[in-house]
């Protein structure tokens, strides 16, 4: 199989999984992405054995055939970070074997190699050490002008391989030729602006697997020193739990013994409280006792409030009215003291 063929296998791999709808931890994902992988690690074994590039080459010099071979390291960097660890339920080790994928990753970037040799002239690429320098502003600027660029790169892309696809065989191969140049030259241009972000992301990720290595080997360490110390004192309750006499009519020990463990036991029950600690706090009891109606609302100083009428408000004054005038006619009616009898039968 020639090495064009092993390329564009490897990029029909890529594009399938590019759409595939399988998330990258499913079994499945994972082997055509080694499958994927090995497609182009082929390829790049074979082209590095053809001698195809030279260090004092530009894009320019290159033929459209060889141009395409330029993209091996960045789709092998875009499928190596995709792999997920192997199962193992030690963290440190799940977190070892990640930054060794980035490692990976970080390795098939291209863009120095590009950029450096001024293969190819990039505007707006900044490393991710660059980006930590920057304040939080300047860093959305170059994150919105990055997605523009990506954006932009994207529709020339698939115009380019749209008019591919309608110039068939009828064309002639210097029209066909320079549109296959073109789509190539866009995808390197792409790739340069993914490889960006991707090397900002992995030293992201490379500071979060440092923290969980340190906190792993903080907790191993903790925990043979505790278990040095169980080692060395054993348990008030297994010192509890032993039956039988101590010591025999010669007046040897008969089982373990530590002579301070009723002082150690103490010490223990030194800071346990000796009363029931509170379920709910003073808030939620109140609560709840106001969800069973057992607090009467009302009364106080909110009772002594007046409604204010407005007086703009017809219908509020005619209430009103009617209700002081009911209440003259009750007066009227029951004068004060009326129906005592002053304790007379």
């Amino acid at each position: 199989m020639s090495v064009a063929d092993l390329f564009r296998q490897g990029q029909a791999s890529y594009r399938a999984l590019e759409d595939s709808p399988l998330s990258s931890g499913d079994a499945e994902f994972q082997r055509q992405l080694e499958e994927a992988i090995a497609k182009f690690e082929a390829c790049a074994r074979d082209v590095q054995a053809l001698s195809l590039f030279s260090d004092n080459e530009t894009l320019d010099d290159l033929a459209t055939g060889h141009l395409r071979f330029v993209l091996l390291d960045a789709y092998l960097a875009e499928l190596t970070i995709k792999r997920t660890n192997q199962r193992d339920s030690d963290p440190s080790s799940g977190a070892r074997q990640r930054q060794a994928i980035l490692d990976a990753a970080t390795e098939k970037q291209y863009i120095e190699r590009i950029v450096q040799g001024q293969m190819f002239k990039s505007s707006g690429t900044s490393s991710g050490k660059t980006e930590a320098l920057m304040d939080a502003a300047k860093r959305r600027e170059e994150k919105i002008e990055r997605y523009k660029r990506e954006k932009a790169a994207r529709e020339k892309i698939d115009q380019l391989q749209h008019q591919l696809e309608r110039a068939g065989e009828d064309d002639v191969d210097a029209d066909t030729d320079a549109l296959d140049r073109s789509l190539i030259l866009a995808l390197i241009q792409l790739f340069i602006q993914k490889a960006g972000e991707h090397l900002q992301s992995i030293e992201q990720e490379r500071e979060m697997l440092k923290m969980m290595l340190d906190r792993a080997a903080d907790s191993r360490f903790k925990a043979d020193d505790a278990s040095q110390l169980d080692k060395r004192a054993p348990s008030s309750s297994m010192m509890a739990n032993a039956q039988g006499p101590l010591l025999s009519s010669s007046g040897q020990p008969l089982r373990p013994f530590v002579i301070t463990s009723q002082r150690e036991q103490l010490r223990q029950n030194v800071f346990r409280p000796g009363w029931r600690l509170p379920t709910m706090s003073i808030d939620e009891y109140l609560e709840q006792e106001r969800e069973r109606g057992n607090i009467i609302e009302g009364g106080g100083a909110e009772s002594a409030k007046k409604t204010v009428i407005d007086e703009d408000n017809e219908a509020e004054v005619d209430a009103k009215t009617y209700k002081d005038r009911e209440w003259d006619d009750f007066k009227d009616d029951n004068p004060r003291g009326w129906g005592n009898r002053k304790g007379k039968g």
